[in-house]
């Protein structure tokens, strides 16, 4: 609908004084026939968020800059996504970041972005799929913060378009009224010529179809990322926090507890772990007819082709393919040429392919073709520092992948949630004490006076306790089952083995079956410098305090 308050030629006007006030000037208005002008909104744009939303919602009559989505146009059965040529500015860039230098030798710098249309109740077109924009509009998108004004320029009769951008520190109230009135609103020619859409079906490169049933990935940016820290500290949880941040708004909330999730892939990795079980492998097959047998041979997929062939098939969702206990199998010999996909562009998509005739024919049906992982598919893996040798990584491996340290401390948003579900009170050596603080001072004195690496701290979850209603379940007898043995082997006997000169446990224990048995028996294990640290800190200590008042 045409504004009936400013035309397209005064909308025009303005926007063009605008713009050379802050160094860019663009075509005269008659190489335009449309024109929106939009505020951005935080879920508009790349900033650090909390919103999954990362593309620009066009919504009302500002999409009828695009009209080949306008209904009438294509078969509305189907869900089409465009690749829409783009004209930026070299001097409009240059304002939103002085220290940004897109490759272009001339003033105009052409790259593409797309748009897909979401029907509905509330029908809008969806501007910037991040995974399917060039790299340089996608840093263009990266100068545009909240408040800032986003113009799209449409060429005369064509399928082109100029982008530019205001900062919101250049727009004033006093001083732009008549720029800012143009928020919101879609100008236009009466002479609007249109495009003929006949002609623009035939051209394949800018036009793609998707699964009917889906819609483009529109979500995070997929990445590579290990989480890592000491035993029981929480790192498989912090991996359903971060499935459950990184979804896309229709999918469902990730839970670890159950196995029926189809978006998250999962495999634990161990010492005989092969290329084979992780990628696939031929397999033979007996086939009968009748009283005759046949063998063939097919590809049975592991768990990365499976991962794979979802994110391809979904490509609307985010997906997610998690590798526990990745130290704990040889990952370069695991991962083989699919090492090469873990290069990823600002797209989350594998910068170079790989020439792989069985997973490309498992993805795509086509063997001859590259296979890549798209930008919808997040590889994470869990890491436990105390086993990082059992089969070293090497830095090229190391450095494709982030590294998000979980630490040994309970966070302090999670604390109450831990006092009252994994904090168990129980007597030590005489001394009353609490999990916390028990593990916590023995983290302290493995470190401080064993001399040793954080790598043979504990976290406070490398014990998880029962519960029976309100009350914990004989937690002395978990500590002695799950606990004790690794203290003798994995941290005392370390500790002997370095000379260290104090020890964790009472010198006169020289087997494990003796400390074993003594600390069943409810005797004294620990060394007089390890068990002068607790009952000083804690519930434990604040109810002995509250027993001495009242006493």
């Amino acid at each position: 609908m045409l504004n009936d308050d400013i035309s397209f030629e005064e909308a025009m006007d303005i926007v063009s004084n605008k713009l050379a006030n802050l160094g860019t000037n663009i075509k005269d208005s008659k190489a335009y026939d449309g024109m929106i002008v939009k505020r951005l909104a935080s879920s508009n744009t790349l900033d650090e968020k909390n919103s999954k939303q990362s593309h620009i919602a066009i919504t009302g009559e500002q999409m009828s800059i695009f009209p080949v989505l306008l209904p009438g146009n294509l078969v509305d059965k189907k869900y089409l996504y465009f690749k829409i040529p783009v004209n930026l500015y070299a001097t409009n860039i240059e304002y939103l970041n002085p220290d940004k230098n897109l490759s272009s030798e001339m003033n105009i710098l052409e790259c593409y972005t797309s748009v897909w249309k979401r029907g509905g109740s509330s029908p809008q077109i969806q501007l910037s799929l991040k995974n399917k924009d060039s790299d340089n509009f996608i840093a263009f998108r990266k100068m545009l913060h909240v408040g800032s004004y986003m113009i799209v320029l449409k060429h005369k009769g064509e399928f082109v378009y100029d982008f530019l951008g205001v900062s919101s520190k250049d727009v004033s109230e006093d001083m732009d009224e008549e720029f800012m009135e143009l928020d919101n609103k879609f100008f236009y020619k009466k002479s609007i010529t249109g495009i003929e859409i006949d002609k623009f079906l035939t051209e394949t490169d800018y036009i793609s179809e998707i699964n009917e049933e889906t819609s483009p990935y529109n979500g995070k940016t997929a990445e590579n990322i290990i989480y890592y820290g000491a035993p029981g500290t929480g790192k498989s949880y912090g991996v359903s926090e971060y499935v459950n941040d990184h979804i896309c708004e229709k999918q469902e909330e990730y839970d670890a507890g159950r196995d029926d999730c189809r978006y998250v892939f999962r495999a634990t990795l161990h010492p005989e772990y092969t290329y084979s079980d992780f990628v696939g492998q031929v397999m033979p097959v007996v086939e009968k007819n009748g009283d005759e047998k046949s063998i063939t041979y097919d590809f049975k997929p592991g768990v990365f082709t499976e991962a794979l062939t979802y994110a391809e098939k979904h490509p609307d969702e985010a997906v997610f393919l998690v590798l526990e206990e990745l130290s704990r199998a040889n990952v370069a010999a695991v991962f083989g040429d699919v090492f090469q996909l873990l290069d990823r562009n600002d797209n989350g998509r594998s910068e170079y392919g790989i020439d792989n005739a069985l997973i490309a024919n498992a993805v795509y049906g086509d063997e001859k073709r590259k296979v890549f992982i798209p930008g919808n598919l997040f590889i994470i893996g869990t890491v436990n520092t105390s086993d990082q040798n059992v089969f070293a990584m090497d830095t090229a491996f190391k450095r494709r992948f982030n590294w998000k340290y979980v630490s040994i401390n309970v966070p302090e948003e999670k604390q109450d949630e831990f006092n009252k579900d994994n904090n168990p009170e129980f007597m030590i050596d005489g001394i009353r004490t609490d999990w916390l603080e028990f593990y916590t001072e023995l983290d302290k004195f493995i470190t401080s006076e064993l001399g040793m690496t954080e790598d043979k701290q504990i976290g406070p979850y490398f014990i998880k306790f029962r519960k029976k209603g309100d009350e914990y379940d004989e937690p002395k007898e978990i500590i002695k089952d799950k606990l004790l043995q690794y203290l003798w082997d994995d941290v005392q006997g370390v500790a002997r083995n370095m000379y260290a000169e104090k020890t964790l446990f009472i010198k006169e224990f020289t087997s494990y079956s003796m400390l074993y048995d003594a600390f069943d028996k409810g005797e004294s294990v620990f060394s007089k410098e390890f068990i002068s640290r607790l009952g000083k800190s804690g519930k434990a200590a604040a109810d002995d305090e509250a027993s001495d008042q009242n006493d």
